[in-house]
């Protein structure tokens, strides 16, 4: 997904060969390629005159990797550069991701308060060109340490799936991110991989939504990951904003690259729930003088409900949301109106009772009004074709039985 007219490696010295867009690691010029970029909406406001900047920015490291820096003002950083910053302990390298009014907006949208922050850290300079040589060393060190770790890890016996590595700007410590469903003890395996790489070694336990963000990919809408290019706050999604939004509990088709609910099903949860409150509830079943009908299915663009009829499993049918109301509004007041399917019923018992010689093919008179007789997936449509093929299979099994006759003649 790099840009083919990308020219960060110009800029930065590297060779022409190498790979660009997103292996450039932030350093991408036109900003589209880049992980968990943020479009800066604030710049045209922004006023180089301005006396008191907000002194904190926003550094990106890796991928969904995101830290707020206390800049000092005489630096006068901007959205791009690239700047070494307070590592734990050393010095890491970075991209600066937002400065200004909008980092504050960030932090708190992520919950960090930097005024409780009594030693800060700090961003020490901007980078110059031997510490971005020493940072691409770093980056080329990560292909060959990933197997090294996963090797270590299995010789250990530990129960962990090692998804990525990462080396801190200065070439001295390196992250090692994983997943693992319990508690894990792995100071040997630190200790070992500190004596085989020469570096500090931080063990970082990542979820599976993080995970499918650190890692990338392709969702089932055809677009890149929400979780690789723009989300970051991982909220909870539960079954129920599938069932508000009448979607089949199938986990394969709900379920993400992670393996858990797809965040996306939150998104248009809260405009379903507002639409609910101007529609009548579909939790009570509607009584009838036959019996009760259960609703199964709400359209709210068109104000449609589903409902499947207690006392003749299968059989189905559909009204508007103001015949639903009105069916309601009787039920409280004890009456019992008669249900909109005697017709269909009648209709179904036809096709499924006719004769093999009868030719007959009248269509359903579709009731008018507010009551629409049976959903076209589920509905007389299935039954009518299912009753046809019954009477194509009777046919040709009658057929075979007189040509066998004619032949023993």
């Amino acid at each position: 997904m790099g840009c083919a007219t990308c020219d960060a490696r110009l800029q930065y010295g590297r060779a022409a060969s190498a790979p660009a867009g997103c292996g450039n690691r932030g350093l991408c010029v036109t900003g589209g390629c880049n992980k968990l970029n943020t479009y800066d909406w604030l710049s045209p406001l922004h006023r180089e005159t301005e006396r008191q900047p907000f002194p904190w920015v926003e550094v990106r490291f890796k991928n969904t990797r995101k830290e707020f820096f206390y800049c000092p003002p005489e630096l006068r950083v901007r959205q791009g550069d690239v700047v070494c910053t307070q590592g734990t302990p050393g010095v890491d390298v970075g991209v600066v991701e937002l400065v200004g009014p909008l980092v504050k907006i960030q932090m708190k949208k992520v919950g960090f308060d930097y005024e409780k922050e009594s030693s800060p850290r700090r961003v020490l300079r901007l980078a110059r060109q031997s510490d971005i040589d020493r940072w691409q060393k770093a980056i080329a060190r990560e292909k060959e340490a990933l197997p090294v770790v996963r090797q270590q890890a299995a010789s250990h016996g530990l129960d962990i799936k090692v998804t990525d590595v990462e080396f801190q700007g200065d070439g001295t410590k390196i992250l090692v991110y994983y997943l693992a469903d319990e508690r894990v003890d792995f100071r040997k395996l630190v200790k070992n991989l500190a004596h085989t790489l020469g570096v500090r070694v931080e063990m970082r336990q990542l979820g599976a939504r993080q995970e499918a963000g650190l890692v990338g990919g392709l969702g089932s809408c055809g677009r890149e990951l929400c979780c690789a290019t723009w989300l970051r706050d991982f909220r909870t999604v539960n079954t129920s904003a599938a069932r508000y939004q009448f979607l089949s509990i199938n986990s394969q088709k709900l379920a993400g690259q992670c393996g858990k609910l797809k965040c996306c099903l939150n998104y248009e949860l809260d405009m379903y729930l507002e639409a609910f409150e101007q529609l009548p509830s579909y939790k009570e079943p509607l009584e009838f003088v036959q019996g009760k009908a259960e609703a199964v299915k709400v359209d709210i663009f068109k104000k449609l409900y589903t409902y499947e009829c207690c006392w003749e499993p299968g059989l189905f049918f559909t009204l508007e949301a103001e015949k639903v109301e009105e069916i309601l509004r009787a039920n409280k007041e004890g009456h019992k109106p008669e249900a909109p399917v005697a017709i269909a019923k009648t209709y179904i018992q036809k096709i499924i009772g006719q004769d093999e010689d009868s030719s007959d093919t009248e269509e359903l008179e579709w009731v008018s009004g507010q009551a629409h007789l049976l959903d076209k997936a589920t509905g007389l449509e299935g039954l009518e074709r299912k009753g046809k093929n019954k009477q194509k299979k009777k046919r040709k099994k009658t057929q075979r039985k007189n040509g066998e006759e004619e032949k023993e003649h």
